[in-house]
């Protein structure tokens, strides 16, 4: 596989430390290489986070109780409030 000419891609794509080393053909196509495989990973995050927060929007924030004794209590608010429910529901 090649780029622009370069015979060795391989090497380039795996060491970046070899970039200022390079003749000015060969070094300019790898950084832009690197420029468009980081513009491609920049614009497909900042999609995906896009999504992401148009996804977490419709979540309703609902308190946590802050020890057992509030989750029984709720829980037994709970219970009494289905049992009035359901008394409304068989008369």
């Amino acid at each position: 596989m090649s780029v622009r000419g370069c015979p060795n891609t391989t090497f380039y794509s795996r060491s970046i430390t070899i970039i200022p080393s390079l003749d000015a053909p060969t070094r300019q196509a790898v950084v832009e290489s690197y420029a468009v495989g980081l513009k491609a990973v920049f614009i497909f995050q900042a999609a995906i986070s896009f999504l992401a927060l148009l996804a977490s929007l419709p979540i309703e924030e609902n308190p946590l109780p802050a020890s057992h004794e509030e989750q029984a209590e709720l829980d037994a608010q709970r219970r009494v409030q289905l049992k009035g429910s359901e008394a409304m529901l068989g008369e």
